[in-house]
């Protein structure tokens, strides 16, 4: 449970570092023989395709001018420590309801074995 608060913080600690970005890709165009350019490929090349393989390599840096990282890190940290309060809120509300609850049963019975007596003194 707290996974998501913990990467909710650090994405938000590293907002600063620059990003590397590598894109790969490979495909394979079939060419037409009924136009020029298929038939010519095959007489060339050798094929009746062509292969295009493609890399991409993108780095990018944001610079925070306006401090928009500092202010998400901010936001992440008491983000994390009011979701904390709010889990032991909750576990604390959980356990008095639970104990409440305990109460009025202890009460029912002892209120049961109370009357007993006299409900069988009234059939006499």
């Amino acid at each position: 449970m707290l996974q998501p608060r913990v990467f909710a913080h650090r994405e938000a600690k590293l907002g600063l570092l620059p990003s590397l970005d590598l894109n790969v890709g490979a495909s394979r165009a079939f060419l037409s023989k009924n136009f020029l350019n298929g038939s010519l490929s095959e007489q060339f090349v050798g094929t009746s395709y062509m292969d295009n393989f493609d890399a991409t390599l993108q780095l990018s840096w944001d610079v925070d001018i306006w401090g928009k990282a500092k202010m998400q890190k901010e936001a992440a940290i008491a983000n994390y420590f009011g979701q904390n309060e709010n889990l032991s809120v909750l576990k604390t509300r959980i356990i008095s309801q639970v104990a409440i609850w305990r109460l009025s049963q202890r009460k029912t019975a002892d209120f049961k074995t109370i009357w007993k007596p006299s409900a069988f003194s009234l059939k006499k």
